[in-house]
């Protein structure tokens, strides 16, 4: 997923140990998710559902003309934005031989999915794996279920300068929780003007939310996607939502929304639900509420949403 701000971020590719991955012209593999976890998926009806998914969603890509199905190719391909696993990613693939040279780039740009955001060429070699060329489909979020949805077309080359190909649907699917944000208390936003991948967000906008504006977030936030636990190597705080009683006392809800990966962290007494926080929706919203002249930069960055809808 390649996001232009959490793209920024050194992303750990816990899974890609040995691998030299190199990019042109584009951001980073999986920009915007990196799962710290390498666990086991969190039940198999989890992982059936998240399949029928990504498996509808690979039936819908276009396939070039001349490529030929195949059941082994010569040359196994690994698409390496597989390896990087989310806590619940499903990958569903097929192999295909090309008949004829083809400009695989070219193609993917020219049959692109609606809404989707093109990254690549990225390239990865190593000692166990043929290098390979991967050009990736971000999709915006179909399905409160998802917080990824991504196809990637990974080329390698095969005997009597043939070509092969590889094509992926990754989809990360989670259960569903709703977040309802409460209505009671004092709620303030607070946005940082400056934001750094390497140190602390600083110099804050804070601002008291009137009934209105609470029951505005309270909607966006019970409709955006769940998502696994994930880590960049570098993170910023973006904004982040509290609520107390009364002013001075201690908070009793919050929600705060990270550069990279980009997860809305709720916390509501001992309880944590992680939510996918580059809905368009949220940011508009909170862009909305930035005081005109103080902070421009901060709202243009929000107001441009990663992938609209």
């Amino acid at each position: 997923m390649t996001s232009t701000r959490a793209g920024t971020a050194i992303l750990l590719l816990v899974a890609l140990t040995g691998i030299g991955v190199t990019t042109s012209g584009a951001t980073s593999l999986h920009s915007s998710r990196t799962s710290e976890v390498l666990g086991t998926r969190s039940s198999d009806s989890i992982h059936a559902s998240g399949e029928a998914f990504a498996t509808a969603l690979l039936q819908g890509v276009p396939i070039p003309r001349g490529a030929v199905r195949s059941s082994q190719l010569a040359k196994p391909l690994n698409d390496p934005n597989s390896g990087i696993l989310l806590g619940n990613l499903v990958d569903v693939h097929r192999e295909y031989r090309l008949t004829s040279a083809l400009d695989v780039g070219s193609f993917v740009r020219s049959h692109v999915l609606s809404g989707a955001v093109v990254s690549g060429p990225n390239s990865a070699s190593g000692s166990n794996i043929n290098p390979v060329t991967v050009y990736s489909e971000t999709i915006p979020i179909t399905d409160r279920h998802i917080s990824f949805e991504e196809i990637d077309f990974t080329v390698g080359s095969a005997p009597y300068d043939s070509l092969e190909l590889r094509i992926d649907a990754l989809v990360e699917w989670e259960p569903v929780r709703t977040v309802l944000m409460p209505t009671s208390g004092v709620a303030s936003l607070t946005v940082y003007r400056k934001l750094s991948l390497s140190e602390s967000s600083s110099d804050p906008i804070s601002i008291e939310l009137s009934r209105p504006d609470v029951l505005k977030f309270r909607k966006v936030i019970s409709d955006l996607s769940n998502t696994s636990n994930s880590m960049c190597a570098e993170d910023s705080t973006l904004f982040k939502i509290t609520i107390v009683k009364k002013s001075g006392a201690p908070i009793t809800w919050s929600a705060t929304a990270d550069e990279c990966p980009g997860i809305l962290t709720v916390l509501s007494g001992s309880s944590t639900t992680l939510l996918y926080d580059r809905s368009c929706p949220l940011e508009t919203l909170v862009a909305s509420m930035l005081p005109k002249g103080k902070a421009d930069a901060v709202r243009k960055q929000l107001g441009s949403c990663w992938l609209k809808p």
